[in-house]
């Protein structure tokens, strides 16, 4: 694993911390102050303030008890300075509007990831919740 993937490979394993601690700083400080990021809902969030704004509100809200997995990914690079990164995830324990839990949700990240200052960062991002009768590509236990 090169300097890049690796460093990628802990862009991976931050986000799962930071999201199951629900902190939307540290979810923030993966992301570029340029972001796009369009999240599952189609909600279009341009830069880091409006990306952490966002984050904030939603783990304080119907993902305060949302617990992420990361259940595989995979990287492809773009030209030298850029790599595209599939990843394939599940949440737990999201709250319906009435408080009621939620079943478990499963979805794909798009990223594009590039260096900026010296660390590697999502530039954009777009995630979507797989629909009924789709399946993760990647995962371990996924119908081939």
């Amino acid at each position: 694993m090169d300097a890049s993937q690796a460093q990628i490979a802990a862009i991976v394993a931050e986000w799962t911390q930071a999201w199951n601690a629900h902190d939307a700083v540290a979810l923030a400080c993966l992301v570029t102050a340029d972001v796009d990021f369009v999240n599952v809902a189609g909600r279009w969030l341009q830069g880091a303030q409006e990306f952490r704004q966002w984050h904030r509100m939603i783990h304080q809200t119907h993902l305060r008890q949302s617990v992420w997995s990361t259940r595989n990914y995979r990287l492809r690079p773009l030209a030298d300075n850029l790599v595209l990164v599939h990843l394939e995830w599940t949440i737990d324990g999201a709250l319906a509007p009435n408080g009621d839990g939620k079943p478990q949700r499963n979805g794909i990240f798009t990223w594009l990831v590039a260096p900026r200052d010296g660390l590697w960062r999502i530039i954009a991002a777009h995630n979507t919740n797989l629909a009924d009768g789709a399946f993760h590509r990647l995962a371990i236990d996924a119908p081939r």
